[in-house]
């Protein structure tokens, strides 16, 4: 069903409780952290090869629910300047993945939650609303990681947004919660926190990578609205992929 993705192949063993993955040289996250000098090109091509996966993914109303620099498997080499260059990029560590019927959202009982604290939108910390929306934060995130090698994306409302916006209230659909985002974000508010921090006042003399174009692209993944963020059908067709 999935076998043009770029997603990791798993193969199982007849007869033997064993699943066997396809082996890659190394997850995004490390490969970052290790090799900060990855031309951009090259960090735009994984990021390219992992969100046409994510798009088809989606394309057949699965969410992955975990997208997370760690699930996004690398194979690369270098080449004669010593400068990595990718080979293949695939989404895995897909034992999150739900398949969406009839639109539904996952809401999950008694406050839980499923997915990674560092790289996930405020609905699915919250365990209420998770879909398709969900990933797309996630793969923002990942995109302003890879880009500026910057890990301090927890979405607790500096990087975006000081305002949490009626609709993200709604779609969380939980009292509790919803009071709970409402004050955490009045209190970095009231701390004078967030404007250093939000995403368009990041100094581009820091951030090379990081400019307007680059900026809008991402902030498209990462409206805390989830019905105002772009899909992946969009995001891939966005002429930044083209810059």
């Amino acid at each position: 069903m999935f076998e043009s993705f770029a997603l990791v192949r798993t193969t199982l063993i007849e007869g033997d409780r064993t699943l066997v993955y396809e082996w890659f040289k190394d997850n995004l996250l490390q490969l970052i952290r290790k090799h900060q000098s990855i031309p951009l090109a090259s960090r735009k091509w994984i990021l390219r090869e992992t969100g046409e996966a994510l798009r088809d993914y989606h394309a057949k109303n699965w969410i992955d629910i975990d997208v997370k620099p760690d699930n996004v498997f690398v194979d690369w080499s270098l080449d004669e300047q010593g400068q990595v260059k990718p080979e293949r990029a695939a989404l895995g560590d897909l034992d999150c993945s739900l398949k969406l019927e009839d639109g539904d959202l996952l809401r999950i009982p008694n406050g839980g939650m499923i997915g990674n604290v560092m790289w996930c939108g405020p609905e699915q910390l919250t365990g209420q609303g998770i879909g398709k929306p969900s990933d797309v934060f996630a793969s923002g995130l990942i995109c302003l990681f890879v880009i500026t090698n910057q890990e301090k994306l927890h979405p607790n409302f500096q990087e975006l947004d000081q305002q949490v916006p009626q609709e993200l209230i709604t779609h969380i659909d939980d009292d509790i919660w919803a009071e709970r985002i409402t004050k955490f974000a009045e209190s970095l508010e009231g701390m004078g926190l967030g404007e250093t921090e939000r995403l368009e006042n990041w100094p581009q003399e820091e951030q090379p990578d990081l400019d307007f174009e680059t900026k809008r692209f991402i902030s498209r993944m990462t409206n805390l609205d989830p019905a105002k963020r772009a899909t992946m059908e969009e995001v891939m067709a966005d002429a930044w992929w083209n810059k």
